[in-house]
């Protein structure tokens, strides 16, 4: 058991694109966004520059990592590494994982009362495999003499 890895989830990588295109086509469809004069207003000129800067962000963010194949998350029998936070946590350093609800998140409490939050729901995959397949590394991890491979697969997954 070396290490597992997670990608990022495709839909929740274009969702952004989705929700800008649904956004443009409703303001397509009135008249009076697309008169000269008002395209001068400030206000539209900044909503256009932020939506655009917001765009450009999630692209950099997660469809250019996930295009190319990035891991988003890694467990291995030391750490687990967050890629778009660029953060390594130590297993020894983490005291209990707990999930949270909406929007689903996995709650690595540390030993310094630090919250670490990673949102499952941006990983590809079932959440609550994933979720417990982040326990059982924990626990392998802290107990390795303790901790049976019975309910692991051959890579590291839990078993359903």
């Amino acid at each position: 058991m070396e290490r597992q890895q997670f990608y990022y989830s495709k839909w929740y990588a274009w969702y952004p694109f989705i929700y800008f295109a649904f956004f443009f086509g409703l303001q397509s469809l009135n008249k009076r966004f697309w008169v000269v004069n008002r395209l001068s207003d400030p206000w539209i000129i900044a909503t256009l520059v932020f939506i655009a800067g917001w765009l450009i962000y999630c692209l950099v963010r997660y469809i250019i990592p996930m295009l190319q194949g990035k891991t988003f998350l890694e467990l291995d029998s030391e750490k687990i590494y967050v890629r778009p936070k660029n953060m390594v946590v130590y297993w020894t350093d983490v005291e209990k994982i707990v999930l949270g609800d909406f929007p689903e998140k996995v709650i690595l409490q540390l030993y310094n009362k630090k919250k670490i939050r990673i949102y499952i729901r941006k990983v590809r995959g079932d959440n609550e495999l994933i979720y417990k397949t982040i326990i059982a590394w924990h626990k392998k991890a802290t107990n390795p003499a303790a901790y049976d491979d019975e309910n692991l697969d051959q890579d590291g997954s839990v078993i359903s």
